[in-house]
């Protein structure tokens, strides 16, 4: 309940969790949320927000596993969480094409965000800056694309 309220309500949400593919069933496919007690209160699927006015949100980031693009189907193309979202009337969606690592999703989020709101960088941008950061990081710990590469910006307003 908290997570529906917040996303008729935000204008930017950051989704940091589990995101479940049901490859058979795309609609099906949910956001793990807490249960509190209630374990059917613990999922969000596709089909709950499919046809939802989502047009205060702006931006939502979805870091967590295949939250971009789950499938590809010939008669629909891509089909995923995202695709949801945009739907929904939400105009810039960030996530992901494929599982993704933990820790380097938390500190490329940490970039992004500082870029999109400290620098005042676009989303787009801040994206970008994050992800390059990361690749030229002299520690090295995520250099290789797989821990930056995998999140991408889908939607079509990309002035926020």
């Amino acid at each position: 309940p908290a997570v529906r309220a917040a996303m008729a309500e935000a204008d930017v949400l950051h989704f940091a969790g589990h995101y479940v593919t049901e490859p058979h069933s795309p609609m099906s496919s949910y956001l793990l949320l807490a249960a509190n007690g209630d374990p059917d209160s613990s999922k969000l699927s596709n089909t709950e927000m499919a046809g939802q006015d989502l047009s205060k949100l702006r931006l939502i980031v979805l870091a967590a596993c295949r939250t971009g693009t789950e499938a590809y189907t010939a008669g629909e193309g891509p089909i995923g969480l995202s695709r949801t979202f945009l739907g929904a009337n939400v105009p810039l969606v960030i996530g992901s094409q494929w599982s993704v690592d933990s820790e380097a999703t938390a500190d490329l989020m940490i970039r992004f965000h500082r870029h999109r709101r400290l620098g005042r960088l676009q989303t787009a941008a801040a994206l970008r800056a994050a992800q390059l950061e990361l690749l030229n990081d002299p520690t090295g710990s995520y250099t290789a694309p797989y821990y930056w590469s995998a999140f991408a910006v889908f939607g079509g307003h990309a002035g926020f």
